[in-house]
């Protein structure tokens, strides 16, 4: 990779932080300064219990319009650089359609996400998702996206400076999801 050492390396799994020796060969790896910080990625709120391990410097979650189980954490958080990812659920959430699990289920809250969108007046599901996104731009260190090709990456250049959601409105859209009941479903890696 021809580079003199990782900035950030995270812990994937979060059961191998139980795992002895991938701990002590990170602990030594960061000693000798090839990896400067540790991370750990979470999927689920009880993985927070791992920070209490205190070897990390970062944590990796994922925070998107649908999935916000770890605003509590993201609002009191004064420790850890915290890197967002599925900022857009894994590309379910696309410009003009977005795809959830149980779709007939979640009909209802597509349709009431549809309705917010026209009423606060953002022109797609992009804005509405980089708006959600900037209102935390703060308190995020760094937001992880994947794309799978050069026409995704010019979302960026359209979206990225979206003005933030307004703190009322943030209120309503959290809301509306939380009332769906979707946080059950949203877990991706059960997709």
């Amino acid at each position: 990779m021809k580079i003199n050492y990782i900035n950030y390396l995270f812990i994937h799994n979060p059961r191998d932080i139980y795992n002895k020796t991938i701990i002590h060969e990170l602990l030594k790896f960061k000693k000798t300064g090839l990896i400067k910080n540790l991370g750990i990625s979470i999927y689920e709120t009880k993985d927070l219990n791992i920070l209490k391990k205190n070897i990390f410097e970062a944590i990796q979650l994922p925070l998107n319009i649908f999935d916000n189980r770890f605003l509590d954490f993201i609002m009191k958080n004064k420790k850890y650089l915290i890197f967002a990812r599925s900022l857009l659920l894994r590309g379910n959430i696309n410009k003009k359609v977005i795809n959830l699990p149980k779709q007939n289920k979640y009909n209802f809250l597509k349709n009431s996400i549809k309705i917010f969108c026209e009423k606060k007046n953002y022109q797609d599901y992009f804005e509405l998702t980089f708006a959600f996104l900037n209102y935390f731009k703060a308190r995020i260190f760094k937001f992880v996206i994947g794309f799978q090709n050069y026409q995704q990456i010019k979302i960026l250049d359209k979206y990225a400076n979206t003005k933030p959601i307004s703190k009322k409105n943030i209120n309503n859209l959290i809301q509306l999801i939380q009332k769906s009941k979707i946080v059950k479903d949203i877990d991706l890696r059960n997709w």
